[in-house]
């Protein structure tokens, strides 16, 4: 006699890479899509445990929020989800494979795959400024603002105790690189932060405060229109923010920290030492952003890519890229 055992059919899995905005929402509407599939499984590779909204990180280094109100909890949100916390090592396309690095001894770990989403976002664009890198602080995740607001109390205490007058100037000036949304609420936060913590310090007032906005377009915020974009201007000098337009970085002097030397016309007479330098020991950086190396060189360079797309089980939902 002879008995016949039916092999348990293997479940399709789908795999999205990213835990930001285009992962978490792609996993939200599968999960809901494919609730009643018990054929198929839903795996995140997200490189935290948690989601976050980044357009409110400004907020957390203005000390405007506290951080359990911009985070959520992957797998309390997606629970029909497995969530695997890793970074994206490599993406095998032929074989349908993703390898990913788990935990502090970064074990490998290899998911196979019967179709891919990757949302893996971007990285901040430092248009290859030497040193912009090492010096600069981006405002790109949770740890990011935290720093920031560490970094501008730290020199609050310095600047209130500083005899030097052009150091402490040095201190008290902040400047912010990139006029788009992140750039300019980022300005706008830090400029309220500051203003409101200067009366706690009595060596210091808001003469010698200087709060600057570094964009090298025409005007702030070109997504919204140029009329808007002259509106927020106005509102920020009235604030108090110097705004420097057409203006681009070159490399940073470490002795002057964080920013050294900003070319441009409006910006020529705007440093403390009577030259086209502008002392700081504060560069945050808000540029545009790039997508990741990983996407860029395993998916993006493909000159297959396009035939992939729709029926090899691959979708893509890279962070946007801008030349400059």
């Amino acid at each position: 006699m002879i008995v016949q055992v039916k092999r348990r059919r293997r479940k399709k899995r789908i795999v999205i890479l990213g835990g930001g905005f285009g992962g978490v929402y792609a996993a939200i509407h599968l999960e809901k899509l494919l609730a009643r599939q018990s054929a198929v499984e839903i795996s995140l590779v997200s490189r935290d445990n948690f989601f976050l909204f980044t357009p409110m990180l400004h907020e957390i280094a203005a000390s405007d929020l506290e951080i359990t109100n911009i985070v959520n909890p992957l797998r309390k949100l997606l629970r029909k989800v497995e969530v695997l916390v890793g970074e994206v090592n490599e993406i095998d396309l032929p074989n349908k494979r993703v390898l990913i690095s788990r935990g502090y001894r970064n074990h490998s770990q290899e998911i196979d795959y019967d179709h891919l989403v990757i949302a893996l976002g971007s990285i901040t664009n430092f248009y290859d400024i030497p040193g912009l890198i090492d010096l600069a602080v981006p405002m790109k995740s949770l740890r990011d603002a935290i720093q920031l607001r560490a970094q501008i109390l730290r020199h609050l205490e310095e600047a209130n105790f500083e005899c030097n007058p052009a150091e402490r100037q040095s201190l008290l000036t902040f400047v912010v690189a990139g006029g788009g949304f992140a750039g300019v609420e980022t300005v706008a936060a830090l400029n309220d932060f500051v203003r409101e913590a200067l009366p706690f310090y009595p060596a210091l007032g808001e003469d010698l405060l200087r709060v600057m906005l570094v964009h090298s377009g025409p005007a702030i915020l070109p997504e919204l229109g140029e009329s808007l974009g002259r509106y927020s201007e106005k509102v920020l000098e009235k604030r108090g923010v110097e705004i420097r337009l057409n203006t681009r970085g070159q490399e940073p002097d470490r002795e002057q920290s964080f920013l050294s030397r900003w070319c441009g016309n409006s910006i020529a007479h705007a440093g403390v030492d009577g030259g086209n330098r502008a002392q700081s020991h504060h560069c945050f950086a808000s540029v545009c952003k790039g997508a990741r190396p990983i996407t860029r060189k395993r998916i993006l360079a493909s000159s297959r890519l396009a035939q992939r797309v729709g029926r090899g089980g691959l979708c893509v939902c890279a962070g946007h890229q801008k030349s400059g």
